[in-house]
């Protein structure tokens, strides 16, 4: 199993966090942050594990700096959700539900 993953009942949905980084251009616009996986080069969202002590809000902060280096400003309640299958190191399959939240880069 992968260091930190949560190790959930067969059959169980893990949870994870993650951030929608975007920011205002100069004209106005909205820019969003596409990110890329280094291994396959798919485009990701930052996200990850809940980590102890961290607010989900927090956790989906922290991913997005480690990932991609952003830093900015999170919005406590998630802008939405998102749903797939997770692969384990050890091969195993899990369904993963992901709350997404807006990061507003500073």
């Amino acid at each position: 199993m992968e260091a930190g993953t949560p190790r959930g009942a067969f059959g169980a949905t893990l949870q994870q966090f993650g951030a929608l980084p975007w920011r205002r251009s100069r004209s106005g616009g909205i820019e969003i942050l596409l990110i890329t996986t280094r291994r396959t080069g798919r485009w990701i969202l930052p996200r990850g594990w809940p980590v102890k002590a961290k607010t989900p809000a927090q956790t989906a902060a922290r991913e997005a700096f480690e990932e991609a280096g952003v830093i900015g400003s999170v919005d406590p309640r998630p802008v939405g959700e998102y749903s797939y299958v997770k692969t384990l190191a050890d091969g195993s399959e899990n369904d993963c539900l992901v709350a997404c939240f807006d990061q507003i880069e500073g």
